[in-house]
């Protein structure tokens, strides 16, 4: 019964450290070209239109950097 429990605590200690965390501020979003910082997710409503226009810059660039892979 014991074995049991220690394997099963090494499991869930070796699953969480799998999924690691949260990505922090910092964190970088994969990208074709450069990468970027990740953006902040908008806590308050009024953040929300910020957080709208830099999401599409950055599908936008994605989206060039896409096209122009694929005309190379």
């Amino acid at each position: 019964m014991i074995m049991m429990m220690l394997v099963l605590l090494v499991l869930a200690l070796l699953v969480a450290r799998q999924w690691g965390g949260v990505a922090g501020p910092g964190a970088r979003v994969p990208g074709a070209g450069t990468e970027q910082p990740a953006s902040q997710v908008p806590r308050h409503v009024q953040d929300l239109p910020a957080f709208e226009r830099e999401m599409r810059r950055i599908m936008d660039d994605a989206a060039r950097d896409r096209m122009e892979a694929a005309g190379q």
